[in-house]
């Protein structure tokens, strides 16, 4: 039996332009994309990037005070992407 684990992503802040965050278990190179919500419910992606050595990732972002932030790591490899909990930007 195959089975996927889905890492846990979390966003630790969302101000001065960077949005912060953790990925576990740590998947050093993993990809990390920050998604905007608009009026509309849909999510935009804002930024890209990659999961770091100790599983932190920092991007920057232009940031609407008052919108809520994800971030989405899609590290492949056996595991199903990971979703962080909503976060809303620091006005």
């Amino acid at each position: 039996m195959r089975v996927r684990v889905t890492p846990r992503v979390r966003i630790a802040s969302a101000q001065a332009g960077q949005v912060q965050g953790t990925e576990l278990p740590a998947l050093p190179g993993a990809p990390v994309r920050i998604e905007r919500q608009g009026a509309d419910l849909r999510w935009t992606s804002v930024a890209t990037g990659a999961v770091d050595t100790g599983g932190r990732f920092a991007l920057h972002v232009v940031l609407v005070p008052g919108a809520a932030y994800r971030a989405v790591v899609t590290p492949g490899h056996g595991y199903w992407r990971g979703v962080s909990p909503p976060v809303t930007a620091a006005g």
